[in-house]
């Protein structure tokens, strides 16, 4: 494989922005279950009501069980390992998710992907999650849109239970502003002062609020973005060293070499051949 594959939902689902369907142990072997490395250009989101799954994201594995969630944010490269329960799949297209749900995601999934939910949090999400299947039933796609929203809401509100009331602060938001731009231009902008300059701030003062929010500096989580995306590439293709050190804007291929040794404890090479026997 030379690409990790991206599934585009606009070309599935008969050009529905949205698709839901209830899944069990016995049938599940649908539209969603795809059991190769790949990634959506959309959200998937998964409760599972009773039993057990296994999904891959990014190079870590998550049980899912009664009562648990699992959020897959666009651009992570992720397979379902094993499926023997019973819930709810939802795929989504960002178009119908409201900007601050949006941020809310991407801060959250950059961290953690899986939600365990209380009794009452999973009754309330299984609800409204079988209202959006009722309406859709009765094809009434305003007020299916706005049941989505609801529900994508909730599941905001439960990721935000899970980090400490002290991170909803300035320093906070400006280590948010910095993941989610170091999301979209990893590739391109490879300097602290890079960050900075985007975010109209100093780079003494984006290291001050990135260190204190994550305990690590900008410079680290330049350079683990990149190289998560090497191991992906590394993993899921088989493209050389060279070609993907070049593909994340590395004319320096030795440079690059050094820096993936330095990060991953471990030469590019020996971690293919360690991952891919």
């Amino acid at each position: 494989m030379n690409n990790i594959p991206t599934h585009k939902i606009s070309s599935q689902f008969d050009g529905m922005p949205f698709f839901l369907c209830y899944v069990t142990e016995k049938e599940h072997k649908g539209a969603f279950y795809i059991d190769y490395a790949h990634r959506d250009d959309c959200y998937i989101i998964v409760l599972v009501e009773k039993g057990m799954a296994k999904l891959a994201i990014d190079f870590e594995d998550y049980e899912l069980s009664g009562n648990s969630l699992l959020c897959v944010a666009p651009g992570q490269v992720h397979y379902i390992k094993e499926f023997n329960a019973c819930g709810w799949f939802l795929v989504v297209d960002s178009v119908l998710i409201k900007e601050d749900y949006k941020k809310s995601l991407g801060k959250y999934t950059l961290r953690k992907n899986k939600l365990q939910l209380s009794n009452d949090e999973f009754s309330e999400l299984h609800t409204l999650v079988s209202l959006i299947h009722k309406q859709i039933d009765k094809r009434k796609p305003a007020i299916t849109h706005d049941l989505i929203s609801a529900y994508i809401g909730l599941i905001t509100e439960g990721y935000k239970k899970d980090f400490p009331v002290s991170t909803y602060n300035r320093f906070a938001s400006i280590t948010t502003q910095f993941e989610l731009a170091l999301a979209e231009n990893y590739i391109t902008l490879k300097r602290p002062s890079d960050y900075a300059e985007k975010l109209n701030i100093s780079v003494p003062y984006l290291n001050e609020c990135v260190r204190s929010t994550t305990g690590f500096s900008v410079s680290h989580h330049i350079q683990q973005r990149v190289i998560l995306e090497s191991k992906r590439m590394l993993y899921h293709s088989n493209k050389s060293v060279k070609e993907i050190a070049a593909e994340l804007g590395y004319s320096d291929y030795a440079y690059f070499s050094r820096l993936f040794s330095k990060v991953a404890g471990m030469a590019a090479i020996t971690f293919r051949n360690k991952n891919c026997d």
